[in-house]
Parts: C-alpha cells; sequence; structure tokens
C-alpha cells in the first residue's frame, strides 16, 4: 500500500533512524532498501550529520505532536510539504515511531512565487500612479518614485542609486534625487553626458544597460570603490530619453529577464509620470503669469479710479477687505477669494463715468443724477466683459448693487440668481459705506452698518453672508482697517 503511494513515506524513530520507507523514496534518493533502514535520515536524505534548521521531525518530537509544514529542501533544492505524526508505537529501545510523508510542490510554489510577484508588481505600478495625483513637485515626486522601486523585495536591489533627467539644452543626464551615494559619486555624476559611463550609454541607446560588477564600462570610478553591479534603465516617452533610473546591486547580481521586464515597465510608467507633472508645472507657471499680468491690469485699472476719485478708490480696497474676510468665513476656496479680490478692488470702476461733481455732491443727488450713479454697474460690466479672467469679474462686479429681494439694480435679481460672490461684495460694499465717511455725510458707523444688515438679513441681503459677517465683528475682532490675511 505504501509503495503505491506517489508521496515520499518513511516510518522513522525520535533519533531520525529510518524503519521504513516506500518505493518513492527508495527513487527520490536512488538508494535501495539496505542503504536506507536504519540509517541516518539527515545523511540519507539531505547529505548533512545532523537536522537541518527547522527539521518538522525535531519540532515533533519536541511538541509530541504533529508537524505539518512546507519548507526548502537545500540539498535536492526542492520546496516540500511534510508531514510528520507521533503513533503509539515505539522501538525496542523504547523510542516513539514517527510516520514521515513528503511531497515535491516545486510547481505549486513557483505558481504562488509568481502570483505573489505579479500581485507586488501591480501595487507598486499602482502607487506609482498614485503619486501622479499628489500636488507635489517634481523632485519629491522622483523621490518617492525610487524609493518605491527599491522597496519591491524579489528585486533585491540595494537601497542606493538615483534618478537622471535631461537638461534639453545641454543633451545631459542631470541627477535630480539620490539615495546613499558617496559624495564624491554625487560630485563626478552630477551631469553626465549622453554615451558617457553605462547611464549616458542607457540615454544614448535607449536600452537598459546591465552590469553584475564595475566592467571598463563603468567609466567613472574612483579609489576604494566597493565592487558592486548596476541597471541602467532609461525613461523614454515619445521617442525622447526624458532620463534614466540607475539602481545599484549586488557584485556578481545575474541577470534577469523578469528584472529587466519590470523595470522597463516602471521606467515607461515614471516617464509618463514626467512629463504629466512637467507640463503641470508649465501650465501653472503659465497661469501665474496669467495671474501676475491680471494683478498688474487690476491694479493699473484701480489706480485710474483713485486719480480720479480718492473716495471711491479707498471705499473699494476697505470693501475688497471686508469681503474676502467674510468669504474665507464661508469656506469658500482660496482660487474663489483671489478672484473675489480682484472684483472688489475694482467694484465701483463704473463710476469713472459718471461725472466727479456728481460724485462729490455734498447733497441729495436729484433723480436723474442718482440714475446716472446707478448706471456704474452696467458701465463697469461694459468695461470688463470682454476681458479673459479666470474667474466671473465682469459678472460679480455687475450683480453687486443686486438685492435679494429683487429691488437692487441693475437687473432686479432675485434669491440665488445673483452670484455668491455678488452677494458677498454686496454686504461688505454696505458695511464700508455707511462705516465711512462720505462727500456728502459724515461716517454713521460700524454698528449701525451692522445693525442694517441685520435688519434686512434674509430680505435684502443673503442670510449666511450676512451671519459670517457679524462674526467676524463681533466674535473674531475683524477691523476695518485689517488685511484678510490671504493675499
Amino acid at each position: 500500500m505504501l509503495d503505491a503511494l506517489p508521496s515520499y513515506v518513511m516510518l522513522i524513530d525520535e533519533e531520525h533512524h529510518i524503519l521504513l520507507a516506500n518505493k518513492a523514496t527508495y527513487n527520490a534518493v536512488g538508494l535501495q532498501a539496505d542503504e536506507i533502514i536504519g540509517k541516518f535520515c539527515p545523511r540519507v536524505i539531505h547529505g548533512l550529520d545532523e537536522p537541518f534548521p527547522g527539521c518538522p521531525l525535531e519540532e515533533a518530537v519536541k511538541t509530541k505532536g504533529s508537524v505539518i509544514r512546507e519548507f526548502y529542501d537545500p540539498h535536492p533544492k526542492l520546496w516540500m510539504e511534510t508531514e510528520v505524526y507521533p503513533t503509539s508505537f515505539y522501538t525496542a529501545d523504547g523510542h516513539t515511531v514517527f510516520f514521515h510523508a513528503a511531497r515535491e510542490i516545486g510547481e505549486k510554489k513557483r505558481n504562488e512565487i509568481t502570483i505573489q510577484k505579479n500581485y507586488e508588481e501591480q501595487a507598486i505600478l499602482y502607487s506609482l500612479s498614485q503619486l501622479a495625483l499628489d500636488s507635489i513637485p517634481l523632485n519629491k515626486l522622483l523621490e518617492r518614485a525610487f524609493n518605491l522601486l527599491i522597496s519591491v523585495k524579489w528585486l533585491a536591489l540595494e537601497s542606493k542609486g538615483c534618478i537622471f533627467l535631461t537638461d534639453d539644452n545641454t543633451g545631459e543626464l542631470v541627477m535630480t534625487v539620490h539615495s546613499n551615494l558617496s559624495e564624491f559619486i554625487r560630485n563626478d555624476c552630477a551631469r553626465i553626458p549622453f554615451g558617457k559611463c553605462l547611464c549616458g550609454r542607457a540615454a544614448k541607446t535607449q536600452q537598459l544597460l546591465f552590469a553584475s560588477t564595475i566592467t571598463d564600462e563603468h567609466e567613472i570610478r574612483y579609489t576604494g570603490i566597493n565592487p558592486h553591479g548596476h541597471y541602467c534603465v532609461p525613461m523614454v516617452f515619445a521617442g525622447k530619453t526624458l532620463g534614466v533610473i540607475n539602481t545599484y546591486i549586488r557584485d556578481g547580481h545575474v541577470y534577469s529577464k523578469a528584472e529587466d521586464g519590470f523595470l522597463n515597465l516602471f521606467a515607461n510608467a515614471l516617464a509618463s509620470i514626467i512629463v504629466r507633472k512637467q507640463t503641470e508645472e508649465k501650465l501653472e507657471h503659465s497661469l501665474n503669469n496669467l495671474r501676475k499680468a491680471s494683478d498688474g491690469m487690476v491694479n493699473a485699472i484701480a489706480t485710474i479710479v483713485e486719480h480720479r476719485d480718492p473716495y471711491t478708490a479707498g471705499h473699494q480696497k476697505r470693501a475688497a477687505r471686508i469681503a474676502c474676510a467674510i468669504a474665507g468665513e464661508l469656506g469658500l476656496s482660496e482660487e474663489q477669494i483671489e478672484g473675489l479680490q480682484m472684483a472688489g478692488i475694482i467694484h465701483d470702476i463704473g463710476k469713472i463715468y459718471i461725472p466727479a461733481e456728481i460724485l462729490s455732491k455734498p447733497g441729495r443727488l436729484s433723480e436723474p443724477e442718482f440714475d446716472m450713479v446707478k448706471s456704474h454697474s452696467q458701465v463697469g460690466f461694459d468695461i470688463l466683459k470682454d476681458i479673459e479672467f479666470p474667474w466671473p469679474i465682469a459678472q460679480i462686479v455687475f450683480q453687486h448693487h443686486e438685492r435679494l429681494d429683487g429691488s437692487g439694480y441693475p437687473q432686479g435679481l432675485m434669491g440665488n440668481d445673483i452670484l455668491l460672490e455678488s452677494r458677498i461684495l454686496a454686504v461688505a460694499d454696505v458695511v464700508e459705506a455707511i462705516s465711512s465717511h462720505r462727500p456728502y455725510r459724515p461716517a454713521i458707523g460700524l454698528d449701525k452698518a451692522l445693525e442694517e444688515l441685520k435688519q434686512q438679513s434674509g430680505i435684502l441681503y443673503d442670510t449666511a453672508v450676512v451671519k459670517a459677517c457679524l462674526t467676524l465683528f463681533h466674535e473674531k475682532g475683524f477691523k476695518l482697517d485689517s488685511s484678510c490675511g490671504i493675499f
């Protein structure tokens, strides 16, 4: 019955003497019965003079129980699955007899290793793709990417190396991030021309280069350099070499197609991310330039108004400060607040159309004069509507005198038909206007302004905006001459 089993089966005592073996065991070790029975198992099966570390029989003897385990047998270089059970039988000298069965599981183990390796590869590539979503500088992204790569256990890479990026102006590789490199290497490899040393050749040929040790191709070296090898992996996108990943490996490391394939896959993925990140940074730079141009234009417009009517200019700046403080209290994004700040600074730009004698008239305005003043929202819109801002500046200016109940001007909009930024600016506008001195009247005061807001909250002015404004002044100590602290 035992000879019919494909597994290796033995009866063995606690001193590791083989008492019985089946045909599969004989075939596995290539010995006959008289060469096995009564012999020391570690010597016959494993070629050792004592039990190997982790021997399942040793554990079964020690625990007086059964042991089921997978292990790697270094003598035949095989993965095995073994089972050891104590029996109720004893040898003549009183030693417990154990039932020992084992079978080779090399294919199973290889499949498990392949599955685990594939899972690890996918996890690393997924983590790499997630880096592209983080709002971090390119250098920091490359640093994290390199740390990801050297964390892949099955690659057995040393935790040192670097990533080069290509300088398009000079045609050189520039060391951008590095890990655990000596000062000599950091200095001498700071810039490497295409074609020089292993990394330069990888960049020029756009092919992964492998060296198991320091060879003649390793041109940059120094006295006392430790023996080591390299994988130099080019990052190529649309036919252009973007840079090279340089990884250190132990001296004598054996080249592997699997390692080659994964490193190229990683490099290609990182190349795509680099292109995306560089494009984003260029766009961000262009956007910053656009914002600077917009700021300059708005400040120029505000200066024009200031020279013509100092009261209006000062009012716009103070109202803008109040408006962005309210917006911050309401939780608007920095981008929205930036647009509101810009709109606030020029929200009365349309008043350049109104004669100065009307703006500074000390007495009550006539109906035609007041109608002319009211036209400043429309005039401001007409001035700004064709300017390409990143925000709806013209519409904010157009609507800043609209009121929740439709009693405002120039369109008579109601409720949520009015932009939130315009509803905020309307409240800021009222607070500043009532609190400040005007040519036609002295300052009425902040308390009166806030009382006006309370009375008209939900009628003329947005309730949430009024509440945020009151919180600023009553609870957070906001002052009319303070900055919102954002710009």
